[in-house]
């Protein structure tokens, strides 16, 4: 069942490390720096996503969440949702973009704003929590 289109949904910002470059390991304590954005591309991309009608989340080294209506999800970046919810568990819900891709289109996105974001995209519900009645 897809959910109306007023329905709030938060998807997961990625920017491209501060080098350029994917690091050849993943992001641990040791590796960190590597992973982490430069923080003006950070800013950029945060005000532009908070000038457009998102709820912006608090920057971590490579990520922030984007928060908002599946309305201003379709407007600002052209992307038709499925929100289901889960009949076993009325409070999961999923969230992508059709054809089972969680990943949002970035070719509404201004290029150099582009340029440093590796990826938009919703996370899997959990696989945890209370069994299914």
């Amino acid at each position: 069942m897809t959910e109306n289109p007023s329905s709030v949904v938060s998807a997961e910002v990625v920017l491209v490390p501060a080098s350029g470059r994917e690091p050849d390991a993943p992001p641990s304590a040791a590796n960190l720096a590597e992973h982490t954005a430069a923080p003006a591309d950070a800013e950029r991309v945060r005000s532009w996503f908070a000038e457009r009608g998102f709820e912006v989340g608090p920057p971590a080294p490579r990520s922030f969440s984007i928060t908002g209506p599946v309305d201003v999800f379709r407007e600002v970046l052209g992307a038709r949702l499925e929100v289901v919810a889960d009949p076993g568990r009325p409070s999961v819900r999923s969230v992508g973009t059709g054809g089972g891709s969680r990943a949002l289109p970035l070719d509404a996105v201004p290029p150099d704003v582009a340029a440093v974001i590796r990826e938009v995209a919703f996370a899997p519900p959990p696989d945890f929590g209370p069994p299914r009645p």
